[in-house]
C-alpha cells in the first residue's frame, strides 16, 4: 500500500506477544461484527416498519455504526500492515459521518419527543374506547327511545347516494332491523299512488335548502296501509351546498284512525240531531242515518 514502507506494523507495539495480540484481535473483531449486525437489523426493521416516523434517521445511523466497524476491522489489519493513512481517512469518514449523524439528532430530537409515549397511547386507547363505548350507549338509548315512540330516523347522502336507516325505520315499514336499507327505486315502490306527486315535490324541497314536513302513506309488505308524518332537514357542508338530508318518520295511523272514527262518530250524531227535530208526523217510517 501507499506509504506503507515507511511505518511498522501495530504489532511491534505489542511486542509480537501472542496473548496481547490476540486479546486485540479477537475484541476488534467482536466489535465489528457486532456493528455490522446492528445496521442489517435496523434496515430490516425499517423495511417491515414503514409507518415508522424519521425512518430516514435508521438508515443514517446504519451508515455511522458500518464506518465505525469499519475502523475495528482496519485496527486488526494494521497489526500486521502499517497502512496507517488509510485507516485514518476511514477514521475522518467515520467521524464526519457521525458529526452529521448527532447533529441531525438534535435537530430531531424536538420532534421526536413529540412522538406519544406508549403509557399516552394506552390512555388515549382507553379514551377512545370510553368514548365509543359511551356513543354506543347513547345509540342503544335513542334506538329504544324511537321504538317506544315508535319514531324511526333516515339519513341520504347526495353524493353517495347511499341511504341509512334507523331500527325502528325498519319496523314502521314492516321490514326487520339489520337487512339492506331499500334503494330509492325500492322505496317508492312502497308510497301510496296518491302520495307520490306530493312526496317527491317535498323531496325537491329539501334538496333545494328548504325544511320540509309531509303527511304520507305506505303500503307494507303485509298488505296493510301505514299513514306516516315526515319531516326533513336538510345538512349543509361548508360551502354552504346541501350535501346530506336528514329527516323523521312517526306512524301516525292509529291517529289517523281515531280521527276517522272521531268524524263518522260526528255525522253519525249530526244526523241524529237532524233527525230528531223533525216533527213526529216526518219521522214515521224513517231511521237516523248510520253513514
Amino acid at each position: 500500500m501507499v506509504l506503507a514502507e515507511f511505518f511498522i506494523p501495530h504489532g511491534h507495539c505489542y511486542l509480537w506477544k501472542p496473548g496481547l495480540v490476540w486479546l486485540h484481535l479477537i475484541s476488534d473483531f467482536l466489535t465489528a461484527l457486532a456493528y455490522y449486525s446492528i445496521p442489517l437489523t435496523l434496515t430490516y426493521f425499517v423495511t417491515k416498519r414503514n409507518d415508522v416516523p424519521f425512518n430516514w434517521i435508521f438508515w443514517l445511523f446504519s451508515g455511522f455504526i458500518i464506518a465505525c466497524g469499519t475502523t475495528h476491522i482496519m485496527e486488526i489489519w494494521t497489526l500486521w500492515h502499517p497502512n496507517y493513512w488509510l485507516s485514518g481517512w476511514i477514521k475522518a469518514s467515520t467521524a464526519l459521518i457521525s458529526v452529521v449523524t448527532a447533529a441531525e439528532l438534535v435537530r430531531l430530537l424536538p420532534q421526536a419527543l413529540t412522538i406519544p409515549s406508549t403509557a399516552q397511547l394506552e390512555a388515549e386507547i382507553k379514551e377512545r374506547q370510553k368514548a365509543q363505548a359511551e356513543l354506543w350507549q347513547e345509540k342503544t338509548h335513542l334506538a329504544q327511545a324511537q321504538k317506544v315512540a315508535h319514531v324511526g330516523s333516515w339519513e341520504f347522502d347526495l353524493a353517495t347516494q347511499n341511504i341509512t336507516w334507523s331500527d325502528e325505520t325498519f319496523r314502521i315499514y314492516g321490514l326487520s332491523p339489520g337487512q339492506p336499507t331499500p334503494t330509492i327505486r325500492e322505496h317508492w315502490q312502497t308510497i301510496h299512488g296518491n302520495d307520490r306527486k306530493a312526496w317527491k315535490k317535498t323531496v325537491h324541497q329539501l334538496v333545494r335548502g328548504k325544511s320540509c314536513q309531509l303527511e304520507f302513506r305506505i303500503l307494507r309488505p303485509d298488505g296493510f296501509i301505514r299513514h306516516l308524518f315526515a319531516q326533513g332537514e336538510p345538512i349543509f357542508n361548508a360551502q354552504g351546498q346541501v350535501h346530506k338530508l336528514f329527516g323523521t318518520l312517526l306512524d301516525i295511523s292509529d291517529r289517523v284512525a281515531a280521527q276517522q272514527r272521531e268524524r263518522l262518530f260526528g255525522a253519525i250524531a249530526l244526523q241524529y240531531k237532524r233527525w230528531c227535530r223533525l216533527p213526529r208526523t216526518e219521522r214515521r217510517g224513517m231511521k237516523p242515518s248510520k253513514s
